[in-house]
């Protein structure tokens, strides 16, 4: 097998330096305040330290993403940050490291989606070792032509390239369709080949390549997520049920499938749960894949191991009971080749705190998702050890005053395949999510020695479960043997884990802005200030009436009295060249404005029908402090009538005279209320239609032999009407607006040609159509004279 002897000298290599080394333990919060998602970790292409990949709020615009990558070395301390910004959003889910044509590290690979007017198109962006662009590539999607992401990228170490996994899709609902997507690129980007993994489903199709993993000597394996809405795989006792299964299928190096699984839940009795492949690792020695799954919509989790062949080998079941249950999102190495590790989150955790403000009540939280690790043996599938890691975080209790505890942790997003990695120093990184006061999410990264555990000062309270097992068969006309069923992660061989402290690393961004207010009847005078240590760079300020206005100091006049909120945004960048988050504060301000009655009236109007009915439509343009109270209309006629568009039927064609009348109020409700009108008038003429009428007629000429027809248009009109154009359809596709065209057709036969006459006798528009065969064929000069 190809690579085999030198991976695994590599392999034996790295677990030796791994027992030589004591494993470095910590945990540490990054990009404070910017809703972080989405993050992966990847050891150092130099081996010290860590790269972090992934997707944060812009800190100017928080309703955009940036791609973000933050760069700490072996003890957490930040070496670099960088943030990827084009003024849209761009998304970063994976990352993979990349190396020069001479076999040596050079840099990273960013794989994720960058919006281009409003359409994602799947990006892949090289940078080198400090972090520089050095290119960076969209991909259209073929499929449904809008949306495509990339969820995960390898390096191909045999041409040097890289291959993807991700999904096209024609929105972001569950219910638009959605197909797997491979690519496979050379070194620069450019693209070898497209595979896209389709079960061609009608609605609700889900189909996502969520992760892939080379397979050395053989091509790629895929694992996902298919839609089982036809059931192509075990739906369960009900087959009509909509679900979704795991997608495992292996691809040879041109990306042609070779074998491929999908399995879903037998146990499931009701439709909308959700199943998918999440990670995937190889064993060259077994000749294995190993495959880590989410079964069921409460995110219990399943390990199967295939063969080459695409046998199942074993398949494993965990579930924690309905309080901890776990998703898991990686399977990685361990450093004992007999075991593997598999890190995730736990999902509808119920947690209950003492609240600060009464030590003996207590403040149940749910949904808490602090995340775990465990190490399974590979032939067993036994736990050998399984930690929770509780993400400290800072809150508000129920009376409104701010607490810290060690249990909150926000739900992660689903793409997280690459959360965990192994460590040359035998220990293991996963990122984690935590919030703070202004619950905004920040980046979490946490790093444990071999055993999983963390250096820290308090225990991890003990997880109560109720151990259960459920069966899970792939797609074949039998339930394949399995080897064993294992129970739930309990019991464990030895203590819970400890978690880390997860003390803040200091902000370097202190924005603090305030501002006074002097008012001066509708105008204010504004000035403000940034008490904070970070220099503000920018300042923007919401007027509270639509109105909005930049600088330190501004002045600005209000259209009416009332009380305004008024907020003042400012920005900031640091010493260090770092982009500050915008931080806001407003006030209320109340102003008192002496108002005059200002109002102006204008209209239009439009005849419909026969033309005696006429739409009118009104505005009146009133100055400070005046509102439109009303609308009063003269038809001419003897009529009159009320608001601002309404609809009038003269009697008999003729001349009138219409005027509207607007009227104005100021103060309405108040006894100093004021009054005042405007009326504007015209003459207008209404008219009734008369008739419109055409009749499209024509002769057609062929040749013997020829392939061209002459066409000789012969239409008329009636009355006061006129025509006004043609539209002759040669029954090909093909057409044409001349009066009298000819056109050449590609081949002989009869052909239906239709000829469209337009009109209009001034004031209504009119058409016919005639339409006949023209036969193309040997023979004299052929003149129809139909």
């Amino acid at each position: 097998m190809r690579f085999l002897p030198h991976l695994l000298a590599i392999a034996f290599l790295q677990l030796v330096i791994a027992a030589t080394a004591a494993a470095q333990t910590f945990e540490n919060s990054y990009l404070h305040g910017r809703d972080n998602t989405g993050f992966s970790v990847l050891q150092a292409q130099d081996g010290n330290g860590y790269l972090l990949a992934g997707t944060a709020a812009d800190p100017l615009d928080p309703e955009e993403t940036d791609i973000q990558l933050v760069r700490v070395d072996d003890f957490g301390a930040i070496l670099w940050k960088l943030r990827y910004d084009s003024g849209s959003n761009e998304r970063c889910f994976s990352v993979s490291h990349t190396f020069g044509s001479d076999g040596t590290a050079d840099g990273y690979l960013l794989a994720g989606s960058h919006q281009i007017l409003g359409t994602d198109k799947l990006l892949l962006m090289r940078i080198d070792l400090s972090g520089g662009v050095v290119w960076q590539r969209y991909y259209d999607d073929t499929i449904f032509g809008q949306h495509s992401v990339a969820l995960h990228v390898q390096h191909t170490p045999i041409d040097n390239g890289f291959i993807v996994a991700g999904f096209a899709t024609q929105g972001y609902t569950d219910t638009d369709d959605k197909e797997a997507l491979i690519l496979k690129t050379d070194a620069t980007g450019n693209l070898i080949w497209v595979q896209a993994l389709n079960t061609n489903k009608v609605t609700k199709d889900f189909d996502m390549a969520a992760h892939i993993t080379v397979v050395p000597g053989i091509g790629y394996f895929v694992t996902g997520s298919m839609n089982s809405e036809k059931c192509f795989y075990v739906c369960g006792p009900n087959p009509d049920l909509t679900d979704q299964g795991v997608l495992a299928v292996l691809l040879d190096d041109a990306g042609n499938p070779i074998w491929d699984q999908s399995f879903s839940s037998t146990a499931v009795t009701s439709p909308g749960h959700w199943e998918s492949g999440t990670g995937a690792t190889v064993d060259l020695t077994r000749e294995s894949i190993f495959l880590v799954h989410n079964n069921t919509a409460i995110h219990d989790f399943g390990l199967t191991e295939f063969d080459y062949a695409g046998n199942i080998v074993a398949h494993h079941d965990y579930s924690s009971g309905y309080l901890f249950d776990r998703a898991a999102f990686s399977v990685i190495d361990d450093h004992n080749p007999d075991n593997l590790v598999v890190a995730g989150f736990i999902r509808s955790q119920e947690i209950m705190i003492a609240d600060p403000a009464d030590p003996t009540t207590f403040i149940t939280y749910f949904d808490n998702s602090p995340p775990w690790m465990a190490q399974l043996d590979k032939d067993t599938g036994q736990p050998l050890w399984h930690t929770r890691y509780l993400v400290p975080s800072e809150g508000v209790n129920s009376y409104g005053d701010p607490f810290f505890g060690l249990f909150y942790g926000p739900k992660p997003n689903i793409y997280s395949q690459e959360m965990a990695v192994s460590t040359d120093d035998a220990g293991f990184a996963l990122t984690a999510l935590r919030t703070d006061l202004s619950n905004e999410i920040d980046l979490e990264l946490i790093k444990t020695d071999s055993a999983g555990h963390v250096d820290c000062p308090w225990d991890e309270p003990p997880i109560v479960d109720t151990p259960t097992a459920r069966n899970y068969y792939p797609v074949t006309a039998a339930p394949p043997a399995l080897t064993d069923q294992v129970p739930s992660l309990l019991p464990v061989p030895h203590p819970m884990g400890r978690a880390e402290c997860g003390e803040l690393l200091p902000d370097p961004c202190d924005l603090q802005p305030d501002f006074t207010v002097t008012t001066d009847g509708c105008t204010v005078t504004l000035n403000g200030v940034n008490t904070g240590s970070t220099p503000a760079s920018s300042w923007v300020w919401d007027l509270g009436d639509g109105n909005n206005a930049f600088g330190p100091t501004v002045s600005h006049t209000y259209a009416a009295s009332g009380t305004y909120t008024v907020c003042l945004t400012i920005d900031g960048v640091t010493a260090g060249g770092e982009q500050c988050p915008r931080v806001e504060t407003c006030q209320t301000v109340t102003v008192d404005c002496p108002d005059e009655c200002e109002v102006e009236g204008e209209y239009d109007f439009v005849p419909t029908g026969n033309g005696l009915t006429i739409n009118f439509f009104g505005s009146g343009l009133t100055g400070p402090g005046t509102t439109v109270a009303g609308y009063v209309w003269n038809f001419g006629d003897g009529n009159t009538g009320t608001g601002p568009n309404p609809i009038h039927t003269y009697a008999t064609p003729g001349t009138y005279t219409i005027c509207l009348t607007v009227v104005g109020v100021t103060g309405i409700g108040t006894p100093d209320e004021d009054c005042c009108t405007a009326t504007i008038c015209m003459e207008i003429t209404v008219k009734k239609k008369g008739k419109c009428k055409v009749k499209a007629k024509f002769l057609t000429a062929t040749a013997l032999g020829s392939l061209t027809a002459n066409f000789f248009n012969t239409s008329t009109s009636g009355g006061a009407t006129s025509i006004t154009g043609y539209y002759w359809d040669f029954g090909d596709s093909s057409s044409s607006t001349a009066m009298h065209p000819s056109h050449t057709y590609a081949a002989f036969g009869p052909y239906t040609v239709c000829l469209t006459t337009f009109g209009t006798n001034g004031t209504i528009a009119c058409e016919d159509t005639k339409c006949k065969k023209v036969k193309l064929k040997q023979g004299p000069i052929a003149i129809d004279k139909k």
